[in-house]
């Protein structure tokens, strides 16, 4: 069985934490690349959260969210419910992406004319390591909201 993991100094690659692919000896990877995980490799931030939000009619939700002392960024996008959305199926359940993404800071709101708006602020409230996330359906019927929320890299 292959050495898989190691914590601490790599005989090439330096401090951290690495581990390698079945079968493939950790201690002997040259590249970062040709690891199953390496905590060197480039990252443009971590999710933090991936939830699908069920926003009654005419309603406001506010959510209060760890941001680590990080800047949080959202991405959402409205899920669908249609019945046969692609033609070949009968099922009221089908449920499918909307593809108009929706990012959204302290001022701004998704897309023009949307029915559902989500906000994402810092806290005002010091040490300033949560984020408020604020969900607004203005229309009269249930909306279905996902959000993914990321940090910035260390």
């Amino acid at each position: 069985m292959a050495n898989r993991v190691i914590l601490g100094k790599h005989p090439n690659l330096g401090e951290g934490l690495f581990v390698s692919r079945a079968g493939v000896d950790v201690t002997g990877v040259q590249n970062v690349e040709d690891l199953l995980f390496s905590s060197q490799a480039a990252a443009m931030g971590q999710v933090v959260l991936s939830k699908i939000y069920e926003q009654a009619g005419n309603s406001t939700t506010t959510y209060t969210i760890d941001n680590f002392g990080k800047t949080l960024f959202a991405l959402t996008f409205e899920v669908k419910t249609s019945k046969g959305a692609y033609g070949s199926s009968n099922n009221a359940d089908d449920k499918f992406i909307e593809y108009e993404i929706a990012s959204s800071t302290a001022s701004g709101s998704t897309g023009s004319g949307a029915s559902i708006i989500a906000r994402l602020r810092k806290s005002t409230v010091p040490p300033h390591h949560q984020s408020i996330l604020s969900i607004q359906n203005t229309s009269s019927a249930t909306q279905i909201l996902g959000v993914i929320l990321m940090r910035e890299a260390q």
